[in-house]
């Protein structure tokens, strides 16, 4: 595959999250499919874990444009958890696992 498209793609990608996020705003997922948010969740999950393991990137988690609520925050970490059969203590050995931006206090 080619550079442009390989470009191409990551826009359509892009242009994708933002049309979801104006459905999300609006309250119109009657015609989202639930497999589409499992799949965009799983791939979004190893690709973040990929790129702070494998690649040692500071990734941020969130797009600043786009708010994140930590109600929202937690069901979706909740429920990742549970997929897995983990807990919160299982989740506190791993905070330190992803590279961070420099402390600046």
């Amino acid at each position: 595959m080619s550079q442009s498209d390989d470009a191409a793609q990551w826009t359509a990608l892009r242009e994708g999250c933002h049309a979801l996020n104006r459905k999300i705003a609006a309250a119109d997922l009657s015609d989202v499919p639930s497999d589409v948010a499992t799949a965009l969740l799983t791939t979004a999950t190893m690709l973040y874990r990929a790129l702070a393991q494998d690649e040692h990137r500071a990734v941020a988690a969130f797009d600043t444009a786009q708010p994140v609520t930590p109600t929202a925050v937690a069901v979706t970490v909740t429920s990742m958890l549970q997929a897995v059969n983990l807990n919160s203590f299982d989740l506190a050995m791993w905070f330190t696992g992803r590279p961070v931006e420099p402390n600046r206090n």
